[in-house]
């Protein structure tokens, strides 16, 4: 049982673990920014406020973890 995981590369790690990506400060105050502008514009009604909130929160998200 102690070779169970073998098939595991020890030099490979989880994406988003230390500090991988990085993320400034700034990009972080971005983020947040974003997250509670999308949250604001989900108020509206209809679908075209739907599709700018679902886009002012991704958008930066997928800038910051490139």
């Amino acid at each position: 049982m102690t070779d169970w995981f073998k098939f595991e590369k020890k030099d490979i790690d989880f994406p988003f673990y230390n500090k991988n990506p990085y993320i400034s400060k700034g990009g972080w105050i971005i983020l947040f920014i974003a997250l509670i502008m999308g949250f604001l514009f989900t108020i509206g009604d209809g679908v075209l406020s739907a599709l700018i909130s679902c886009l002012i929160i991704v958008i930066p998200v997928l800038y910051f973890l490139k």
